[in-house]
């Protein structure tokens, strides 16, 4: 395959391609993953917390727990920087768009029933590279381990009360270039015009200390 690419993208190919898994060795704070570009991580724990809660209550997903998750931080980050990135055709849709939220939101609430009830847990897999490229708001992060695309798991581990990954409950894919997802930046970016929104996006980040830069 690589061969039929131009030298410059088989250079690229040939950084990115080689990967492996392994399994984890050591724990990992939940921070370390948040901290400075995956504020979603942060905003999604305390959307799954609110799920919890309704479960501890003995409650299901209904349409008051919809309408409490659009008026938080989770709706901001799902409508904002989700939907751009995984289904761009919803964004000028807004009647689409608030139907598959309330699908996320179902789905999210069967997540939290299922580790509380039968100790479920979706696959988790951090990131290891060689090289570590910017991110697409332009930070070049350098971290032992970095979050992918299965922040609803460790959101939700991280919900359920522990402050780190154990090594039983992830694996590593160890490559030798990533580039991080910025959702830090994203998510300022989309809540630029809503200086409340921001300003509590701002508090939340420094409540968990959870650092992130301009």
């Amino acid at each position: 395959m690589s061969s039929l690419l131009p030298p410059s993208v088989r250079e690229l190919w040939q950084r990115v391609r080689f990967w492996r898994f392994e399994p984890g060795r050591e724990r990992v704070p939940m921070r370390t993953l948040a901290s400075p570009l995956r504020a979603d991580l942060v905003v999604q724990r305390d959307f799954l917390r609110l799920c919890l809660q309704q479960l501890e209550r003995g409650g299901e997903c209904d349409e008051s727990l919809t309408g409490v998750a659009r008026s938080t931080l989770y709706w901001d980050w799902w409508s904002e920087v989700q939907v751009p990135r995984g289904a761009p055709e919803l964004a000028n849709d807004p009647a689409a768009r608030g139907r598959a939220f309330a699908a996320r939101v179902r789905e999210s609430f069967e997540l939290c029933r299922a580790l509380r009830e039968r100790g479920e847990l979706p696959r988790i897999v951090l990131h290891v590279a060689r090289e570590v490229l910017p991110g697409a708001g332009g930070a070049l992060v350098r971290a032992p381990y970095y979050a992918g695309e299965d922040a609803h798991a460790i959101a939700l581990v991280w919900a359920s009360g522990q402050d780190a990954l154990e090594p039983g409950q992830f694996s590593v894919r160890r490559e030798r270039a990533f580039a991080p997802l910025d959702a830090t930046s994203r998510l300022r970016e989309a809540l630029r015009a809503e200086p409340e929104r921001a300003t509590e996006l701002e508090s939340l980040l420094m409540r968990d200390a959870v650092a992130a830069p301009e």
